[in-house]
């Protein structure tokens, strides 16, 4: 009797989230059939202040457990970066100098900055099937 119960409570409750969970403020990176979905950062641009890409997020500074929609989040760099300066603590665009064909998106802690930091992304599965495995690859 009570597994039942407690089935017809998960039943529902993952009724609703499916119903309410599909309707989101913000929009997500699709994953298609047998397509690769790169991000390079490289049409960020060389300004401190770059926006990044789509559906793509920072989170703030010291932020233990960041989500998706927290409203700290930040969708933008602060600082540019290459040679070596600046050397606070920020979100940063980082490049090899004024050249736009090499960008990335990064933090650098400090006692105003401090860590964890977050960079994260929201992708949506729009395959035919269920996604079986998910390899994630970054260069540093």
């Amino acid at each position: 009797m009570q597994h039942t119960f407690l089935r017809s409570i998960l039943r529902t409750t993952l009724l609703l989230a499916l119903v309410f969970g599909g309707v989101k403020g913000w929009g997500q990176t699709a994953i298609p059939n047998t397509t690769a979905v790169t991000q390079n950062f490289d049409g960020m641009g060389t300004i401190a202040t770059a926006s990044l890409p789509s559906d793509w997020k920072i989170s703030p500074a010291g932020a233990a457990s960041p989500t998706w929609s927290a409203s700290g989040n930040f969708t933008a760099t602060l600082q540019a970066a290459s040679s070596g300066v600046p050397t606070t603590g920020s979100r940063y665009n980082w490049g090899n100098g004024t050249t736009t064909s090499d960008r990335s998106i990064g933090f650098m802690t400090s006692g105003g900055y401090a860590s964890p930091n977050s960079i994260m992304a929201f992708y949506a599965n729009t395959n035919a099937s269920n996604l079986i495995s998910l390899t994630v690859s970054y260069d540093a």
